[in-house]
């Protein structure tokens, strides 16, 4: 029999547990439920080959913390979307590929500030003054995982009418080294990633470093694992049976 390939993305839960992730005991791996007394597994801190053995593994109910993109596509510890790039890292980028990044926000000359949003995104912000260069805007763009977010799309407004478009290269890493004094608003977009839009002034001869860690978008849910098809309730032309295989592992 030819054994059937493991397709991360089709992880998916039979119904979701009302209890809320915070308040179980545990850390950010594994939690346990003192509701249905189960440790609760988070996909999100565990590599696709983790996640693979977890289920091949398992003796019982299995329950999961399962982040879905909006595209579907599941959220791991080693992210498909810029790992690539992420591995490529060089010396030069470790420093700040390894310092949380972002907050909407401006700062005075001199500081480097760092703050986390409630969407759990970060935005780090450092500005320098050097008289004899044009003022600049830069950064790092990377994901929750770490890795660093290759071909984002990011647009400058000025005004509504006058913008400037920019992609982040393969590091991740976006450049704009020449850039008129005045306030801005910096947009950042790519597939799968909330979109932000982040008020910005710059001053003359001013250089600034934007970094930003973006939260991806798509929904979180707990519940116990399951590899039989859902009931299908948005359609009268599609039957599902229920099988003792599947009724044994619905929550009790």
């Amino acid at each position: 029999m030819t054994k059937q390939t493991f397709d991360i993305n089709k992880l998916r839960v039979a119904s979701p547990c009302s209890v809320g992730w915070e308040t179980m005991s545990g850390d950010e791996r594994v939690r346990h439920c003192n509701s249905c007394q189960l440790n609760i597994y988070n996909i999100t801190e565990m590599t696709e080959n983790e996640v693979e053995d977890l289920i091949a593994n398992r003796e019982d109910r299995l329950c999961i913390r399962l982040y879905k993109r909006a595209d579907g596509t599941v959220l791991t510890k080693d992210c498909p979307i810029g790992f690539r790039a992420y591995q490529k890292r060089t010396a030069r980028f470790a420093g700040a590929a390894l310092t949380a990044i972002l907050g909407l926000f401006s700062v005075s000359f001199g500081q480097k500030d760092v703050k986390k949003n409630e969407d759990d995104s970060i935005i780090r912000i450092v500005r320098t003054i050097n008289v004899n260069q044009p003022s600049s805007l830069g950064g790092i763009i990377k994901d929750q995982t770490g890795a660093l977010i290759p071909k984002v799309e990011i647009k400058i407004y000025k005004d509504k009418k006058k913008k400037i478009k920019v992609k982040s290269n393969e590091d991740g890493v976006y450049n704009l080294p020449t850039l008129p004094a005045g306030t801005y608003f910096f947009e950042v977009k790519s597939v799968g990633f909330k979109t932000y839009k982040i008020p910005l002034i710059i001053s003359a001869n001013e250089q600034i470093k934007l970094d930003l860690m973006l939260k991806t978008e798509g929904s979180v849910t707990v519940g116990i694992y399951t590899e039989e098809p859902l009931i299908d309730t948005t359609s009268s032309s599609v039957t599902t049976i229920l099988t003792q295989k599947m009724i044994d592992r619905l929550p009790h």
